[in-house]
């Protein structure tokens, strides 16, 4: 990655952690066309497609009122420490699967980490959602993505499409909080789902980082790579967070899972700018873990 983009990821998260009065300071622009936005889409009830800049420099179709959308329009990117992780593990020349690539944010810095000589596989079952991503990444030959859901084997399933918030798009309900459940319009359809490890047999890819960001699936897909686990060992990086009523104590179970194949878990700290080994706790909010296997 080039200084400058790395400052402008800099000054993008630093715009992130300002006060909403400095934010619309430093980019009045910006900020205040975000808020205009929020506001036709929910005038209009639904959502608007927008173009924005990522801080690498790549242009993303994106879709208000999203929260990674806004997130990536305003600042020009999204997850600091996921993006981290990426920025220091992902190399030329690897091969990276984006299990839950949404718009296709993390797909598009993995294509250009990785290279002409590197590989992207992006999966993404929601067909509007997938649409999205597909002209997002048209033209680059080093990503394939795939209208597929990741789950435990290969099946039809019901999977739950969040008009307002397709980042939440998942099997069953997902992590959409109870409390706004009743205000978001969803819909339910069939998609087609693959097992890793069927995926990496029929391809013959061998992943050097895989991305889970599943909203809830994560344990099938677990029950579904145990080859990969096994005999690829690939870096892992899987989005944790007990938000949903009840749920206390499930990301710490996931990560034990994933623990018990050996694996070791690492963490973005942001103070210190690096990743630090990650200590179990009861009950997590929303973050993304790197799991490193140990040596065999």
């Amino acid at each position: 990655m080039d200084q400058s983009s790395l400052k402008r990821l800099e000054a993008g998260m630093k715009l992130h952690e300002a006060p909403r009065s400095q934010k619309l300071l430093s980019a009045p622009l910006r900020m205040g066309r975000s808020i205009l936005l929020r506001k036709l889409c929910a005038w209009r009830s639904r959502p608007m497609t927008v173009s924005a800049k990522t801080f690498w420099g790549d242009r993303m179709e994106l879709v208000y009122p999203d929260g990674v959308s806004v997130g990536i329009y305003q600042c020009g990117f999204f997850e600091a420490g996921l993006t981290a992780i990426f920025l220091e593990r992902v190399k030329p020349g690897m091969t990276v699967l984006d299990v839950g690539a949404h718009f296709g944010y993390f797909t598009l810095l993995a294509s250009h980490l990785v290279g002409p000589s590197g590989h992207v596989h992006a999966f993404e079952p929601t067909p509007g959602t997938f649409n999205v991503l597909s002209r997002n990444v048209a033209g680059r030959p080093n990503v394939r993505v795939n209208q597929l859901a990741v789950y435990s084997h290969r099946t039809t399933l019901s999977l739950t499409s969040y008009d307002q918030l397709p980042s939440f798009n998942t099997v069953g309900r997902g992590n959409v909080a109870d409390e706004d459940q009743p205000a978001l319009k969803s819909t339910t359809f069939e998609v087609q789902s693959t097992a890793l490890d069927d995926y990496v047999a029929s391809t013959g890819v061998k992943p050097d980082l895989i991305k889970l960001d599943a909203e809830g699936a994560e344990e099938q897909i677990f029950n579904g790579m145990a080859n990969v686990m096994e005999n690829v060992r690939p870096m892992i990086t899987l989005e944790v967070g007990d938000v949903v009523q009840g749920s206390a104590g499930r990301s710490r179970a996931l990560v034990e899972l994933f623990l018990s194949r050996g694996y070791e878990p690492w963490e973005y700290d942001p103070a210190r700018g690096r990743l630090v080994t990650h200590t179990l706790r009861e009950s997590y909010r929303y973050d993304n873990l790197l799991l490193i296997p140990k040596p065999t």
